[in-house]
Order: C-alpha cells, then sequence, then structure tokens
C-alpha cells in the first residue's frame, strides 16, 4: 500500500461537476505529475463535502484545509503554493461554518451525519481505507452475533 504525505479529496456531487470538478481533478493529476508531486500527494474523488453550490469544492489532508470557488485554471497556482510553499491560498480557503458536539465532533449547523459520517475522510472506492475506520463491524455483529430474528428487528 502506497502512503502519501497528502490526500486531495475533490467533490464529485452533480453540483461540482456541473461546476468543473472532473476539469479540476485532470489539473490537478497533470500539475503533480509536473511538479513530480504524483508520488507523494493522492487525488481522490469523494461525495458531497457541503459547498458544493459554490463549487467545485475540495479539502487538503492532513491540514483539513477547504477549498472552494477556484477553477482547473487556478489549479497550478494552488498546487505551488500549498504543496510546494506550504502557503493556505487564502483566495479560495472556506472554513466550514461548524457547531461542536461533545459526542459526535463537528458538524455543520443542524446536520448529523450517521450513513456519511466517513465523507470527505476516506476513498470510497478503497475498502482498505473502510475497514481502518471499523467498517463491517455490523455486518460482523450481524453475522457472528445475532440470531436471524434479532437482525430482522435491527434493520
Amino acid at each position: 500500500m502506497a502512503f502519501f504525505r497528502s490526500h486531495i479529496l475533490v467533490c464529485v456531487d452533480p453540483e461540482c461537476l456541473a461546476r468543473g470538478a472532473h476539469d479540476v481533478i485532470d489539473a490537478l493529476q497533470d500539475e503533480l505529475v509536473d511538479q513530480g508531486l504524483i508520488d507523494e500527494i493522492q487525488v481522490l474523488e469523494t461525495s458531497r463535502i457541503g459547498g458544493c453550490k459554490d463549487g467545485p469544492e475540495m479539502i487538503v489532508y492532513p491540514e483539513g484545509v477547504h477549498y472552494l470557488g477556484f477553477n482547473a485554471d487556478d489549479v497550478p497556482f494552488i498546487v505551488e503554493e500549498h504543496f510546494l510553499k506550504g502557503r493556505i491560498v487564502e483566495k479560495f480557503r472556506e472554513i466550514p461554518k461548524v457547531v461542536v458536539d461533545e459526542e459526535l465532533g463537528p458538524l455543520r449547523p443542524k446536520e448529523v451525519r450517521v450513513v456519511l459520517k466517513n465523507c470527505g475522510y476516506i476513498d470510497p472506492t478503497n475498502i482498505e481505507d473502510y475497514l481502518a475506520v471499523d467498517g463491517y463491524q455490523a455486518l460482523g455483529k450481524a453475522l457472528f452475533e445475532m440470531n436471524p430474528e434479532q437482525v430482522i428487528e435491527e434493520v
């Protein structure tokens, strides 16, 4: 398994796609190759991050920096500033409005994510990522700890 110093999660929900998310992904891949960073920084697609109406949107980890309202033409500048010079590009930085719940952690106002709690944190196409966040625990419980009636009741 490859290890990367950074991960860029790009929203590919319909609103972001309509605003050029695939062009941004292509531009990111091209620019990372051009700058010799393709083996250090992974670009991933993810579902809705939050600001799709102003998309495209992406989050850079491990910093957790949200970028919003840029396009493919802005990608070389973002890559140079953020990944080569280590500076956050304030022009496109989005600071999400969050509420902190002591049990659930940061949430957008009135939002409680259950099914999508890992959205924006793991690659939805990578089973190892899901296993790393205890994915399939409920399946294991249903298969090995519950009887059929208990499974039906739970569902």
